[in-house]
């Protein structure tokens, strides 16, 4: 099933569904008027489930259906459950929910205006770092330094909209078809909202395609959504998200604003550095306390600054729900603080490289004497390989020079170039924490064959763990299985990181098991490993201290610009993209899988428009005319040998800072700097319409983003 789309499965008597929802407003429900109901059809909503309807993921309480309070536009009151796809529809239209007190929701955050919106909401998390004293030195020094930088909801874009099957068995059993990262999650939610006992209840995990970690928490609340109308009916039920559906009422990645300030010791090491961040989590995210750990543990990098205060918090607004899309947060501080390091070493006239390699540590990361990181990452290496390649230091200083000079508008195409380098995070311990546990376990049959039980669901993923332990047992991959009933059963959250962090060290050492024992005891023989972190890698939720990740891959990004000055579009000229992501992985896999991630982080940077209700008929993703030459050089230490890092979201941590850069690069006369995530013709246009150019005429509607 790991190959199917959900969508494309019918079953025997299958019943369709369709939710019904508040489309555009929120606020307290006075009720739900449904109408009469054709013979065989059915309305369930949360009166069907009484006390048990309230789901808790991460200690964060939701309804499984609206009851007294409709919390954001799209949450969904019941659903219809028939035969008939187009009676459905007409029922849905004549639903009608009653409101005691309702608004249609706004909200735009800012630091600007922060006072008139950012109070008016209920603060739902927060998190604080500080360390030496940083007052200390923006209370005396002068030469203080800002910047901004604002991330857009973004939708996640996936292969197939979101859609359930549940098939429902005379023994009160069910099976439940979803694409889901947390499948033993989902089979526990389902099991305490039916008090079913969790072996009645079956998941199958379908195709999840490359998803990043868009289908963590909220393939949850719709497969037990659908799991209740199910159980209630003792019907098999479909429920299909058009592809407007998905994009209108599933989740987004938060809005984000962060603001970097810090001061330096004459024009060498940052003194101190503030950091401010403001999520707005929607009204649902039950990731949000992960999400803010991991932002504050990153959101220094790899730098070594002696005085720091992070603040990070997450407010509730009546917007749509939200969750992850590339790692737990960290791309938000990574790109952002590259950013700002961008504009310091630009305002200062500093080598953007040569002050990364002279603050920067060398050796062991150690956060505010708390947080431990392995250090020791080789950006001297990486430097030189994406900067050589790219001949970033000359075009650098050359663009520079020439935009610097340009008092009026030329014929010639302005260029820039950027530079950005960090970190992906691997195997975050923030995770295992909160009580996450990954387990692999192996039996050799007596056939020859090897069975495996574990949390992974992602069949690129299980092909190249199948060549991994084709090579160390020496057996054919086709006598290599996996068990997607159990591993459904097991609480994992499957990500690319986690399996390559937590999977591939668990299925290293059960083959390691397993080869002792084969020549010795007769088959079957089972071995089980869970991970357990030792003393000297653990994480301490209460302190916040210790190691959060089980590795770190090191990465350098450069992208290259121009600006057509007749039609205002952006060229991508070039792409440089150099990392140590370990050998374990083939290399050319490793090289492809990159090329993607770069595509996908190329088009959250701008390509596609946020994710706002009204803009459905222009989102659009990035097309092949739009994405060009991608050079990627891995540049693996002898240490890496035999490990093996993630790379799933670095270009997400790099790319956006290193095309912002470049950007900025070629408005540098003008007066404002590109800030927001992702970058809109609109965005542009404003910043060229503020350079002070006599007798120039610019027409928005030639603008454009290539």
């Amino acid at each position: 099933m790991k190959n199917t789309f959900v969508s494309d499965l019918e079953f025997e008597n299958q019943y369709n569904s369709i939710p019904v929802r508040s489309k555009d407003k929120t606020g307290d429900i006075e009720n739900i008027e449904c109408p009469n109901l054709p013979e065989g059809y059915s309305f369930i909503s949360a009166k069907d489930i009484g006390e048990r309807n309230i789901i808790n993921i991460f200690d964060t309480p939701m309804p499984v259906f609206a009851d007294k309070t409709i919390h954001y536009p799209g949450q969904i009151v019941g659903i219809l459950v028939g035969m008939d796809k187009q009676i459905l529809k007409e029922l849905e239209s004549q639903v009608i929910i009653n409101f005691k007190k309702s608004k249609t929701p706004t909200s735009e955050l800012s630091f600007e205006n922060e006072k008139n919106n950012f109070f008016d909401f209920p603060i739902i998390a927060r998190k604080t770092l500080s360390y030496g004293e940083p007052e200390k030195y923006f209370d005396v020094l002068d030469n203080v330094i800002y910047s901004t930088m604002n991330f857009e909801n973004r939708y996640h874009y996936r292969p197939e909209p979101s859609s359930v099957r549940i098939v429902y068995r005379p023994e009160k059993n069910i099976d439940v078809y979803i694409a889901t990262q947390w499948s033993g999650k989902v089979a526990s939610i389902i099991s305490e909202v039916l008090s079913l006992p969790m072996k009645n209840i079956n998941i199958i995990p379908t195709n999840i395609a490359e998803n990043m970690n868009s289908l963590i928490w909220f393939p949850i609340l719709l497969a037990t959504q659908v799991a209740v109308a199910s159980y209630i009916t003792k019907k098999t039920i479909a429920l299909d998200f058009s592809r407007k559906e998905d994009y209108l009422y599933t989740t987004v990645t938060p809005s984000v604003i962060i603001q970097h300030k810090s001061v330096l010791s004459g024009l060498e090491k940052i003194l101190a550095l503030d950091v401010s961040i403001i999520l707005d989590a929607g009204a649902f995210n039950p990731l949000i306390e992960i999400m803010l750990t991991q932002i504050i543990a990153t959101a220094t990098g790899i730098y070594n600054i002696p005085n720091i205060h992070i603040e990070a918090t997450a407010i509730q607004t009546n917007k749509r729900p939200t969750d992850c899309f590339s790692g737990w947060g960290e791309h938000y501080v990574t790109a952002s603080l590259e950013k700002h390091i961008n504009e310091l070493t630009t305002k200062l006239q500093l080598s953007p490289v040569q002050w990364r390699l002279e603050n920067m540590y060398h050796n062991r990361i150690r956060i505010a004497d708390k947080i431990i990181m392995s250090g020791n990452y080789g950006f001297e290496k990486l430097l030189k390989a994406a900067c050589n390649t790219s001949d970033f230091n000359r075009k650098y200083h050359a663009y520079k020079l020439l935009n610097n000079n340009k008092q009026t508008c030329q014929h010639e195409n302005p260029r820039g170039i950027g530079i950005a380098m960090g970190l992906q995070y691997n195997g975050s311990q923030i995770l295992i924490e909160q009580g996450i546990t990954y387990t692999v376990e192996m039996t050799m049959t007596t056939e020859g064959k090897l069975l495996i039980k574990t949390s992974s669901n992602s069949t690129v993923m299980e092909k190249t763990l199948k060549g991994i332990i084709s090579k160390k047992l020496n057996i054919e991959e086709n006598s290599i299985m996996f068990d997607n009933e159990i591993t459904a059963k097991t609480d994992g959250i499957n990500t690319i990181g986690a399996t390559l962090s937590f999977i591939l060290p668990l299925i290293n050492k059960c083959c390691a098991a397993i080869e002792r024992q084969r020549f010795r005891k007769p088959l079957p023989i089972t071995v089980s490993r869970t991970y357990k972190p030792t003393q000297k890698i653990a994480w301490e939720k209460e302190s916040f201290s210790g190691n959060p990740f089980i590795s770190e891959t090191p990465g350098v990004c450069i992208v290259e610009l121009e600006l057509n000055l007749t039609v205002y579009e952006i060229m991508i000229k070039g792409i440089w993209l150099s990392c140590s992501p370990g050998t374990a992985v083939p290399k050319n896999s490793i090289i492809n899988d990159l090329k993607k991630n770069i595509a996908t982080a190329l088009s959250g940077t701008f390509v596609e428009c946020s994710a706002l209700l009204e803009n459905f008929s222009k989102y659009k993703i990035i097309n092949t005319q739009q994405t060009p030459d991608i050079n990627v050089y891995i540049v693996n230490d002898e240490t890496d040998i035999q490990k093996q890092k993630g790379i799933d979201n670095l270009a997400e941590n790099l790319l956006p800072a290193a095309y912002i850069s470049a950007l900025n690069q070629i408005l540098v006369n003008t007066e404002n700097t590109v800030d927001v995530i992702p970058i809109s013709p609109k965005s542009i246009f404003e910043t060229i319409k503020s350079k002070n150019i006599k007798n120039e005429v610019i027409d928005e509607d030639n603008i454009h983003s290539k």
